[in-house]
């Protein structure tokens, strides 16, 4: 996949604020632009995006949104909110940090989480088996092991008095 070039800030300031439509990608969002979607859940949607910055300064991130036919929906926002709280708590490397969360003009709220590069495990295991090369037992082993330790901070993860803050992972999927 090939990433436009991005504008300059000086071209973003330039730029109309009306809404742009939400369909159409790469487009921008606040001070971010909004690259391609990665995936649309349930609940949101989750986007490749790119600050903007002096030209070739631009980092890549993810946005994460709630869908629009939730926004007015309390449950769902409560949710979100509460997975953006949680997930600013977390601070290890198999776990991705949350750069921001805010509101965009709308009031909607949005989340800007740490970019990770690289496949997912449902593309290399898919890869694997379209070349019919199997994942050894010590790679799996070394895959299991990483995932585990993330999960295990997130499970034992404490608030700033040491009481325990609940956190029970239940969307560990290969994608």
């Amino acid at each position: 996949d090939a990433c436009p070039r991005l504008p300059t800030s000086a071209t973003v300031d330039a730029m109309p604020t009306e809404r742009p439509s939400i369909d159409k990608l790469p487009r921008p969002f606040g001070r971010l632009w909004l690259l391609r979607m990665l995936a649309r859940g349930g609940m949101g949607e989750v986007y490749l995006a790119s600050t903007t910055g002096i030209e070739g300064a631009e980092r890549p991130c993810v946005v994460k949104t709630i869908r629009r036919e939730h926004v007015s929906d309390r449950s769902f926002l409560a949710r979100f909110l509460d997975e953006a709280r949680v997930q600013a708590q977390l601070q290890h490397p198999g776990v991705a940090q949350i750069l921001e969360a805010s509101h965009d003009a709308e009031g909607e709220p949005y989340v800007v989480v740490e970019y990770v590069e690289g496949r997912s495990l449902g593309e290399v295991r898919r890869r694997a088996i379209s070349l019919g090369v199997r994942i050894t037992w010590p790679e799996a082993v070394a895959i299991a092991l990483s995932i585990a330790e993330a999960l295990g901070h997130v499970h034992e993860r404490t608030d700033a008095s040491g009481r325990p803050l609940g956190i029970v992972h239940r969307d560990l999927s290969p994608q």
